[in-house]
């Protein structure tokens, strides 16, 4: 994406998803390459989902290729050196001492609605906000996820436009109408609503569109009446 289009951060300020919950099972290490970065995701014995940067301080191995989960720690493949959620070295089995510097950069990460998400903040600092419950989540009466996954070549500043561009609804969506919208913006929450009427084999159907963005990362659409 060219910087003289889009002379924004790629990476704005947020939590970002960066795994499904059933995909990271207990033991599991996954490599990832998010945030422009190289970074190890595992899950401990205990059930907690940690992210780490990947390297190990040590001589650079790699610890989502062939790291182990032992605990609560995940152990280099190259020589067992020892890591807790935090990124701190807890152990290197043919030596007493560890040295201060053994520590790896730790990601704040939250585990909700079926989803493992990062914080993401290139100037620093931690979260800044919490991600809700999603009640449809754990609802029975609801359907599970439907996962797909896509590759575009975007900013994210142009989904964010998706949200307030009302007009596409009828040219792209195939509402009968130019839908009456109103946008608010309250911190990091930007609410989207738009009255919204579709032409059906069964007849003109009313119904609303309910957008809520929480930071560039996470958004959550509801349908109401349309199906």
């Amino acid at each position: 994406m060219s910087s003289e289009r889009w002379p924004f951060t790629h990476n704005p300020k947020g939590w970002y998803n960066v795994c499904f919950s059933h995909d990271l099972e207990v033991g599991d290490v996954k490599p990832l390459h998010v945030f422009e970065k190289d970074l190890v995701l595992f899950r401990t014995e205990s059930g907690e989902a940690r992210l780490l940067d990947a390297f190990c301080p040590h001589l650079g191995a790699h610890l989502g290729h062939g790291g182990k989960v032992e605990g609560d720690e995940l152990k280099c493949p190259f020589h067992a050196w020892k890591f807790d959620g935090s990124g701190q070295c807890t152990d290197i089995p043919y030596s007493d001492k560890i040295p201060p510097k053994a520590k790896i950069h730790a990601w704040d990460v939250i585990e909700r609605n079926g989803m493992v998400f990062a914080w993401c903040n290139e100037e620093g600092g931690g979260p800044e906000w919490d991600i809700p419950e999603f009640p449809e989540h754990d609802d029975p009466d609801w359907t599970e996820y439907e996962r797909r996954n896509w590759t575009i070549k975007t900013h994210n500043i142009e989904m964010a436009e998706n949200a307030v561009d009302t007009a596409h609804f009828r040219y792209l969506h195939g509402l009968r109408n130019h839908p009456d919208s109103q946008a608010e913006v309250n911190g990091h929450i930007m609410r989207v609503y738009s009255d919204a009427g579709m032409t059906t084999p069964q007849g003109n159907v009313e119904g609303s569109i309910e957008s809520l963005s929480y930071g560039f990362g996470l958004s959550v659409i509801r349908f109401t009446g349309i199906v």
